[in-house]
């Protein structure tokens, strides 16, 4: 629940409270279980400055890379992973680019899929089917399944670009690292551009 709902609901039970004439001296309690308004620490964030666009994109095809490893050595960005996107177009747009980059001998261009709104809902459900029966390795998506769709054993969340909220940053990293599982991986690209809204 982000600071601002919680604000409301507070709101609306202390008018509720009023109306109804009933006694201030009962407490609200609110329950918070895990860390309020901060990402799960049993992942590895990183950070990663990619200059430009097309230094994202190279940034990327060197994690696709099956012996990539994150920027401090120690973590590998192994399969399944999901990679975010803001918009439909550049997800559309990336799935055309690392389209070929998976050889063929480990599945090819199958491995990879691209998931958004825009899709009938029947494509949607295949390509969600198939990325839980591991038929898919890379799954690039926008914030349709940074909420509310459970996978297990999701590996890492590169965040190709830069979420617009901590909010939006929570729950898409929230997909790996499920249930105290640890080991999972959250890498970020950002350009110069993007500066101004990391914090």
């Amino acid at each position: 629940m982000g600071s601002n709902i919680e604000s409301l609901a507070s709101t609306t039970i202390q008018s509720r409270r009023e109306k109804l004439e009933l006694d201030d001296d009962v407490p609200t309690i609110r329950l918070v279980v895990g860390l309020k308004d901060s990402a799960i620490p049993n992942i590895k964030h990183t950070l990663t400055y990619a200059a430009t666009e097309p230094g994202k994109l190279l940034a990327l095809r060197q994690l696709v890379h099956p012996t990539a490893k994150s920027s401090d050595g120690e973590h590998s960005l192994r399969p399944p992973f999901l990679i975010f996107t803001q918009t439909i177009p550049r997800a559309i747009a990336l799935h055309s680019e690392l389209f070929y980059d998976i050889p063929a001998e480990a599945g090819g261009s199958s491995r990879i899929a691209v998931l958004h709104s825009d899709l009938s809902d029947s494509a949607r459900d295949n390509v969600m089917t198939r990325f839980r029966k591991g038929e898919i390795w890379i799954l690039i998506t926008t914030d349709i399944l940074s909420r509310g769709v459970d996978f297990r054993g999701i590996n890492g969340v590169v965040n190709y670009d830069v979420p617009n909220s901590g909010a939006a940053y929570i729950h898409r990293v929230g997909r790996t690292g499920r249930a105290g599982r640890s080991g999972g991986v959250a890498i970020t690209f950002y350009t110069k551009e993007d500066v101004p809204i990391l914090k």
